[in-house]
């Protein structure tokens, strides 16, 4: 999919030879989108973040979309793991960075803040995660998180570690 400025998003079913336009609200930028389907599954679910911490999902390649969660804040980036446990990233309003976990795979609704302890004034804008477990997070100044155990419970035991930064 791609998404845009004033709330657009264009999904294709068919490998990008013919797109659907879907206008969300008009008022908001979705910042990315991210799709995941499960190998006992047909359904293909997809999520996207917004400017404004909006975060909406779609189980129809994106013909529909339903808002399942808002934060405080802005929402830059979301992937999804092949096991289906999504992550956002961005910035709360409070100033505090941003990452956020959902482990339920069909609806996208219950989030929880999974961020690094007592990191602030980092802008993280994006994320990737093959598998859910391993996630990498990237913000400004050239700032990079990483785990090896993303999706353990409770969240306070997700360990973030910094990588240095190359001069």
């Amino acid at each position: 999919g791609y998404v845009g400025t004033q709330g657009l998003v264009l999904s294709s079913s068919n490998a990008g030879i013919s797109w659907s336009t879907t206008q969300l609200q008009s008022s908001i930028k979705i910042t990315d989108v991210d799709c995941y389907q499960g190998v006992s599954s047909s359904v293909t679910n997809c999520i996207t973040v917004s400017s404004v911490g909006n975060v909406l999902s779609s189980n129809d390649l994106g013909l529909t979309w339903t808002t399942v969660s808002t934060i405080a804040g802005s929402l830059n980036g979301v992937s999804i793991g092949w096991n289906g446990v999504a992550y956002a990233v961005g910035q709360f309003s409070s100033g505090a960075s941003a990452i956020i976990r959902a482990t339920n795979i069909t609806s996208f609704t219950a989030w929880m803040d999974v961020s690094p302890s007592g990191v602030s004034g980092i802008i993280f804008n994006a994320v990737t995660s093959y598998d859910g477990i391993r996630v990498i997070v990237v913000g400004s100044g050239g700032t990079v998180y990483y785990t090896s155990n993303g999706a353990s419970m409770p969240v306070s035991s997700v360990i973030w570690t910094q990588s240095s930064s190359a001069a």
